[in-house]
């Protein structure tokens, strides 16, 4: 009874008159060979490429035949009520066509640096050499034999890695005195460390924003990023110059 019950619902959801006429009969005859022809088309990738190309319901068999393996796909209802079939990989493929189209495409340069040689660097594609004056690290300060001496005790040490997030694992000394260095330089009650200038700007303002929550910000069209993401995240008042 739950075989037939399930067929039911399969017939109803292809929505063929034929199908749906057979089965309503009643007759145990007729709901056998309609229960044993939609357990068919559900098992047999030739019987489901034959009503593909016969019937013209068969775009509805989508919605009681589950997608091969290999192929990326879900189901979602557009205004309709209707249900479609959502193909994930064409959809992505299509958006990095689109961008590649319109030049907006990122590809990233791989070069080798190397110690002594700053701000050159090595391209690796035909090791060509190429200056870097964007790289953030504008005193070199990278390269200096006293932070490399630092990084390296540091690693022997203690090993590779953080650890996790500071405030599950808990923090390093390094992080702690360095924090302690930057606040005694800028004559700070204190400092707080992130992983880049990029998190530390978003972060910041969008925090001001949930304390100050009756502020106006006033920003520079010209703006980094980061300063934009952190205004717009901070949801608050904006002026834009």
């Amino acid at each position: 009874r739950n075989a037939l019950k399930e067929s039911g619902k399969c017939v109803n959801a292809i929505g063929c008159p034929f199908m749906k006429n057979l089965f309503s009969r009643g007759s145990t005859e007729g709901s056998k060979r309609t229960c044993s022809w939609v357990d068919l088309i559900s098992k047999s990738t030739d019987a489901k490429e034959l009503f593909i190309n016969n019937c013209p319901f068969a775009k509805n068999i989508e919605s009681i035949i589950p997608p091969k393996e290999n192929e990326i796909k879900d189901t979602t209802f557009s205004k309709s009520g209707k249900s479609s079939l959502v193909d994930y990989e064409k959809t992505f493929s299509d958006v990095i066509s689109s961008i590649k189209e319109e030049g907006r495409y990122r590809e990233f340069i791989p070069i080798q640096r190397t110690v002594g040689k700053f701000p050159k660097a090595e391209y690796c594609n035909d090791s060509k050499e190429v200056t870097v004056w964007c790289s953030n690290d504008y005193l070199g300060m990278g390269q200096h034999p006293n932070v490399l001496q630092a990084m390296t005790n540091a690693i022997t040490f203690s090993g590779a890695g953080s650890g996790g997030t500071r405030n599950i694992s808990g923090n390093t000394k390094f992080h702690i005195q360095l924090e302690s260095e930057l606040a005694d330089l800028h004559k700070k009650q204190a400092a707080l460390l992130f992983s880049s200038c990029y998190i530390a700007n978003s972060s910041c303002i969008s925090t001001f924003g949930k304390i100050m929550p009756n502020a106006i910000l006033y920003s520079d069209k010209k703006n980094h990023a980061s300063l934009i993401e952190g205004i717009r995240n901070s949801r608050l008042q904006k002026k834009i110059f």
